[in-house]
């Protein structure tokens, strides 16, 4: 038995207008139009497809020209979809932003490329520039952050800011009150492969204490610089709710500076090149980078 296909235009009766054509009723008697009313001919009722057809509000409605077929004819949107998309676009256009600058440097490579960005005018000065020191970083970079970045940010007007983590709460012990592991370690499973466990250094030694010197400060809403390169957009955190008080900015995404661009400018501008930055003892690091740290 063949299945029943549903027709490709709606039926008149769902078009919203009323086809006075005479009908037959289950008793086998003839409805005749009202008096007054002359019969709407099956073409017009057919190709009368305005009173029924609607566009949705949302201009990024997937449906072609935003057409969508409706009952009512106050239907403001094709699918609940579309509604709940409008309002959180207007939600987040309805927040202001905050209007001062912070901008967290960890030592690296990105970060100096912002404070070059910084020192030669292609960003605006920011109103706070911090460093959480963990008391896990490396002798060099350490070295690389009093001897450069300080002086050549002192030149623009910034004040580099080197907080200790210990200092605003941080608890700097690699395993929690839980026996989990802070740190980025590995594991070898029973069946072969090695597998990643999960990471809570830099939220806890990094971001929270971060967050409490700011507030120190009298900071609660800021824009938050964070130096990720554009060949690392997979690292960006989707926010599902917008946040009135910290909003993340990616300089080096928005300007397209890669890693290697990153380098060529701050050779082509004469600052020494940093160091990977990264704790002493983290697991995230390559044999030359163990073999250095040794000798």
């Amino acid at each position: 038995m063949h299945a029943l296909r549903k027709p490709l235009w709606p039926s008149p009766r769902r078009l919203g207008g009323r086809s006075h054509r005479s009908q037959t009723t289950r008793h086998g008697r003839s409805k005749q139009p009202p008096s007054g009313l002359s019969p709407m001919p099956r073409e017009a009722a057919w190709e009368d497809t305005s009173r029924m057809m609607s566009i949705c509000e949302n201009t990024a409605c997937p449906r072609p020209h935003g057409l969508f077929e409706t009952r009512r004819r106050k239907t403001r949107f094709c699918s609940r979809r579309c509604s709940n998309q409008l309002s959180a676009m207007r939600r987040r256009e309805s927040i202001t932003l905050p209007s001062e600058i912070v901008f967290a440097c960890g030592g690296g490579v990105d970060s100096t490329a912002i404070a070059l960005m910084v020192c030669q005018g292609l960003l605006p000065k920011p109103d706070v520039a911090v460093m959480m020191d963990c008391g896990y970083e490396s002798t060099r970079t350490m070295q690389y952050v009093r001897n450069v970045l300080w002086d050549r940010l002192a030149d623009a007007g910034v004040t580099l800011h080197v907080v200790s983590s210990r200092e605003y709460g941080a608890d700097l012990s690699c395993v929690d009150h839980k026996g989990l592991i802070r740190i980025p370690a590995f594991r070898k499973r029973d069946n072969g492969p090695i597998v990643k466990l999960r990471t809570w250094c830099n939220s806890e030694w990094k971001q929270k204490p971060c967050r409490r010197f700011l507030r120190s400060m009298g900071l609660s809403r800021y824009i938050n610089w964070v130096g990720l390169s554009a060949d690392e957009t997979r690292r960006i955190k989707a926010c599902k709710k917008p946040s009135r008080s910290r909003v993340r900015k990616y300089p080096l995404i928005e300007h397209g500076w890669t890693r290697e661009r990153c380098i060529w400018e701050l050779g082509r501008a004469g600052w020494p090149l940093p160091v990977r930055s990264s704790c002493i003892m983290c697991p995230n690091q390559t044999d030359d980078r163990w073999r250095s740290s040794r000798d």
